[in-house]
């Protein structure tokens, strides 16, 4: 089996490619630089350079595969464009989906996020929930959009498709940058982060690195065509997010709890700095909203039909400090 992979240099795509070196798939990954990902040179593996906005390059890299993991995506927090948002997440993706159509392509699996269903505000998240509230931002509109239209080709064109939808990703990394989840981890164990944001009670659902890619390749084998599955974790509360780093690692901080109006005057000076100097913001108000409500998932729909597993939290948890300790954290106090 020859398969083609975008967003391969992402932190779930690390994993995935990983994974399928280790089950020997022969794999053609599409990269937008060759050389800063030359970490990729085992045999099995051939190296495109060009972007899934080109119908050449997603030619070029993707004939004589016959599965696709479309993985790329715009996941920044701030855009000085915001259409970029659909440009790269919807129209983009339809790119992959029309290449794939017309290269015989046998199933597609795209990667896109819990965060489109929303908050869970009069019940825990599933696939078949309803949104109840409107799009915090551009990024998050983007991806529901993405789905419906990857859905509709697959109809018309009579294409495989299967979405997943992890929820906040966290785990050891391979090669590349560590998501924001385990960012948080960072700080806390490396740079005496001591903020929980609001009262600590708001809970989300925090899902392991190795079982989201895993459930990608369960996806692939197992799942059905058209259908959705949410790649989800553990829901506990920001409070117990920071008491269980603290009770793995031994390293215990008293935690202060930052109102909302002081996160969002931080927002408000990212966002500025991002539209006048630096082009780039660490937090939006428009992302920071989404702290005010709870964010559970139920995954079992994931787990009944493709085998899906979830870790143990503080199996899960262990690793992730393991990993970023031995990563070279000289500063630990």
């Amino acid at each position: 089996m020859k398969v083609f992979i975008t967003g391969a240099t992402s932190t779930i795509g690390n994993h995935l490619v990983n994974l399928l070196t280790l089950e020997g798939k022969t794999l053609h990954l599409l990269v937008r630089d060759i050389n800063k990902a030359a970490y990729f040179n085992q045999d099995n593996i051939k190296l495109f350079q060009g972007d899934i906005d080109s119908e050449e390059a997603l030619i070029q890299a993707m004939s004589g595969c016959t599965h696709v993991f479309h993985l790329a995506a715009l996941t920044s927090v701030w855009q000085k464009n915001p259409s970029r948002y659909y440009e790269v997440n919807v129209g983009c993706t339809l790119n992959v989906l029309r290449v794939a159509k017309d290269l015989g392509i046998k199933r597609v699996v795209i990667t896109s996020s819990a965060g489109g269903y929303g908050p869970s505000i009069s019940s825990i998240v599933t696939e078949n929930k309803v949104r109840e509230i409107g799009f915090f931002n551009d990024y998050e509109c983007s991806k529901v959009i993405c789905e419906l239209k990857a859905k509709e080709f697959s109809i018309a064109e009579e294409l495989d498709v299967v979405i997943v939808s992890p929820s906040r990703v966290y785990g050891p990394t391979l090669n590349a940058e560590v998501s924001s989840i385990t960012l948080l981890f960072d700080q806390y164990l490396n740079h005496s982060w001591r903020l929980i944001p609001g009262d600590g009670k708001e809970v989300g659902n925090y899902a392991y690195i190795e079982d989201v890619a895993r459930g990608h390749v369960l996806a692939m084998h197992h799942g059905k065509r058209g259908e959705s599955y949410i790649l989800g974790g553990h829901n506990i509360t920001y409070n117990t997010f920071f008491n269980l780093i603290a009770e793995r690692s031994s390293i215990h901080r008293k935690m202060i709890h930052a109102p909302f109006f002081l996160q969002n005057a931080y927002a408000m000076i990212e966002l500025f700095k991002a539209r006048y100097v630096s082009g780039v913001a660490k937090i939006t108000p428009q992302w920071l909203a989404k702290g005010k409500y709870h964010w559970e998932v139920d995954c079992s729909k994931a787990i009944n039909d493709l085998g899906y597993q979830v870790t143990p939290l503080h199996e899960a948890f262990q690793n992730t400090i393991t990993f970023l300790k031995q990563k070279g954290n000289e500063t630990i106090h």
